[in-house]
């Protein structure tokens, strides 16, 4: 009743205020609460990118309707965030996005050591590194960029560029290489990537940041 009601709220939102597209990112989570079909979720994406087409925060939001955890799957949302990096623009924050969708997707147990060192991962770090080196410090998601790329750094033993208070890289390799050029297509299965089997031999927590 209550995603009922603010689906209500946000049309009448943006009723009121045609050039605002925050109503309008709200109710991609409104959709996705409510279950919209891929068809109809498209539909608000577009809408919403009509609009703000670069908006890291619709993309946050549209990012978890496609992961496994709702509505679509680990190579869905990997698609999405690889798209939506590929066409970012200097300054942008979408290169990190990849990032958010390996963090989504990772396993409850992680039953191997080198995981956070494995390509998939180094590579969706330096992407969001030189999404954090360009963007504007006034960004407003910036830290929470920075949050997560430093949660990252230090899971893959990386304590010096972690340590910085901006998590930005120690190195000009995220600068010189750009933020797509080492982003690989996910694979399939699932499994090829991050086996998930029963215990924790190896003793490694799974720990996650308050995001």
């Amino acid at each position: 009743m209550i995603l009922e009601e603010a689906r209500t709220v946000c049309a009448e939102a943006e009723r009121l205020a045609p050039g605002d597209v925050v109503p309008a990112i709200t109710g991609l989570g409104v959709a996705r609460g409510l279950g919209a079909s891929e068809a109809e979720f498209q539909s608000a994406w577009e809408a919403v990118t009509a609009r703000a087409p670069q908006h890291m925060g619709a993309h946050l939001a549209a990012l978890r309707y496609w992961s496994a955890k709702w509505h679509g799957s680990q190579n869905q949302a990997e698609d999405f965030a690889r798209r939506a990096a590929a066409s970012a623009p200097q300054g942008s924050l979408l290169p990190a996005l990849p990032l958010f969708a390996v963090y989504d997707h990772l396993p409850d147990v992680q039953l191997v050591r080198s995981l956070f060192q494995s390509v998939v991962i180094r590579d969706a770090i330096e992407a969001a590194q030189y999404a954090v080196t360009h963007a504007p410090e006034s960004h407003p998601v910036l830290p929470h960029v920075r949050h997560l790329l430093a949660w990252f750094l230090v899971r893959a033993e990386r304590y010096g560029e972690a340590s910085s208070s901006s998590a930005r890289p120690t190195a000009t390799s995220a600068r010189s290489r750009g933020p797509t050029s080492r982003i690989p297509s996910p694979p399939t299965p699932r499994t090829a990537r991050w086996p998930s089997p029963a215990g924790n031999p190896a003793g490694i927590p799974r720990e996650r940041p308050p995001l």
